[in-house]
């Protein structure tokens, strides 16, 4: 009996004194050191069963750190959005000549990335690649003369000024009445997390988006990597 309270006294000595404690190792270089595998039979169960804002993470010296979980920046993002009834062409110039389409009417949007309200842009929320598709059609009346046709895919960089990335440009010639022209673009385009894209048409004034179903004016963005 004195020999195991002299051990427990030695023991509590040693931590008070060195406040490092070493499993496995004669030398703790932390206050708890472990050199060898950690297995943790039972753990209390948590009301939380999502990590939300942190976790631990061991770094390449074997040191134990909490980081940022990122988890919702992580979800994959999926959107796709149609020209409703009150959407078009806006009066809003991204480049000489262009105007910013208003897709107001999302099917589906996995992370939120895409604002279908106010200024019609999608956001990149991380570093990567993705997958772009945009295609309208537009009714033309009372034509005049020939005019261009087209429809982009635009990029914003913080503050900057849209840059097109790529179009689909059609000669419209010159006729009376009604007629009806389709774009399409499609490209794949490497992003940094808060890039935003915008799609933008250049077409007559008298031009307007169709939008009775949503597969006719339409925008997809996919990360795919």
């Amino acid at each position: 009996m004195k020999k195991t309270l002299l051990a427990l006294s030695f023991i509590s000595f040693s931590i008070a004194g060195f406040s490092q404690v070493g499993i496995g190792t004669d030398t703790p270089t932390a206050m708890l050191d472990v050199a060898g595998q950690v297995r943790i039979r039972t753990a209390p169960l948590g009301t939380t069963r999502q990590a939300q804002d942190s976790v631990l993470v061991v770094d390449g010296k074997g040191y134990v750190h909490m980081a940022p979980s990122n988890i919702t920046s992580n979800l994959v993002s999926f959107v796709k959005a149609s020209s409703g009834s009150s959407g078009g062409i806006l009066g809003v110039t991204l480049l000489s000549g262009w105007n910013k389409i208003a897709f107001n009417t999302e099917e589906f949007d996995t992370n939120n990335d895409y604002d279908s309200t106010t200024d019609y842009v999608y956001t990149a929320p991380k570093d990567g690649i993705y997958d772009i598709h945009a295609r309208y059609e537009a009714s033309i009346t009372g034509l005049l003369s020939a005019s261009i046709v087209s429809l982009g895919i635009f990029k914003q960089v913080g503050a900057g000024t849209p840059v097109l990335l790529t179009s689909d440009s059609a000669l419209v010639a010159a006729l009376l009445g009604t007629s009806t022209n389709t774009r399409e673009v499609q490209m794949m385009a490497k992003l940094n997390a808060n890039d935003k894209i915008y799609f933008g048409a250049q077409a007559p004034l008298s031009a307007t988006v169709l939008s009775s179903s949503s597969d006719k004016s339409y925008f997809t963005v996919v990360q795919v990597h």
